[in-house]
C-alpha cells in the first residue's frame, strides 16, 4: 500500500524537520491527517504542537508544514474540505506567540500581499522574530508609512514604494523571491537576519 503522505505530500514532508522528538511525532500526525483529509486529526496534532512542543520548535513542527501541506493539496487539486479552519488556527496560535514576545519599537513589518496570506505573513513574521529579526505581521490600511517592511504571498500584488519595501517571501520555492524555508534553515548571516538590514531583494546565489 502507498504511503499517502510521499504520494500526496512530498514537498511538505521534505521540508527542514522539528528538533525534538516529541516535535517529530507531532508533525508525522500532522502529515498523516492532511494527506487523509481528516480534519478532527489535523485539528489534534496543531492542539498538540501549541501544548507538547517547546516554542521554538512549533514552526517546524505544524505552523510551517500545516500551511505548505495545504497549499501542496491545493495545487494537486485536492485542497482540505476545512481548510480556512485550519489556516485560521495556526493564525491565531503564532498571533498569541507575538503577543508574548518582547516589544519592539521599530519591527520589520510583514504584509499580507492578499487577505488570505495573512497566516503566511504571521508564519513569516515569526520565523524571522525566532531568528533574532524583530518582525510583526501589519493587518492595517494604509501600508506603514517609512518604515521598511516585507510582503509575503505568492506574489507581491501591492503597488508598493521600492524605498521601503525590504523584498518579498512566498510559501513555496521560486526562482525569483525568498521562500519561508529559506528563512527557517537559512545560514545565521542571512541578510535579512542582520538588525541593521532592511532589504532582501535578490534571489540567495546557486
Amino acid at each position: 500500500m502507498s504511503d499517502p503522505v510521499r504520494q500526496w505530500l512530498p514537498a511538505t514532508a521534505a521540508l527542514p524537520t522539528p528538533h525534538s522528538e516529541a516535535g517529530c511525532g507531532v508533525r508525522q500526525r500532522l502529515l498523516a491527517a492532511l494527506a487523509a483529509d481528516d480534519h478532527q486529526r489535523a485539528w489534534d496534532a496543531l492542539m498538540r504542537c501549541a501544548w507538547e512542543v517547546e516554542p521554538h520548535d512549533r514552526i517546524r513542527t505544524a505552523w510551517l508544514p500545516c500551511l505548505a501541506g495545504a497549499d501542496e493539496l491545493r495545487q494537486r487539486g485536492r485542497p482540505l474540505a476545512r481548510e480556512a479552519v485550519l489556516l485560521r488556527c495556526v493564525r491565531e496560535r503564532l498571533r498569541d506567540e507575538h503577543g508574548r514576545l518582547p516589544p519592539d519599537v521599530r519591527p520589520l513589518w510583514v504584509v499580507p500581499s492578499t487577505a488570505s496570506d495573512d497566516p503566511l505573513a504571521h508564519l513569516v513574521a515569526a520565523i524571522l522574530s525566532q531568528r533574532g529579526r524583530i518582525a510583526r505581521p501589519w493587518l492595517w490600511n494604509p501600508l506603514p508609512g517609512n518604515a521598511p517592511f516585507l510582503t509575503a504571498g505568492a506574489r507581491p500584488h501591492l503597488a508598493v514604494d521600492a524605498d521601503v519595501h525590504a523584498g518579498h517571501v512566498t510559501l513555496r520555492p521560486d526562482d525569483v523571491f525568498w521562500d519561508v524555508t529559506t528563512l527557517v534553515d537559512g545560514p545565521s548571516d542571512l541578510d535579512l537576519l542582520r538588525r541593521g538590514s532592511a532589504r532582501l531583494t535578490v534571489k540567495r546565489a546557486h
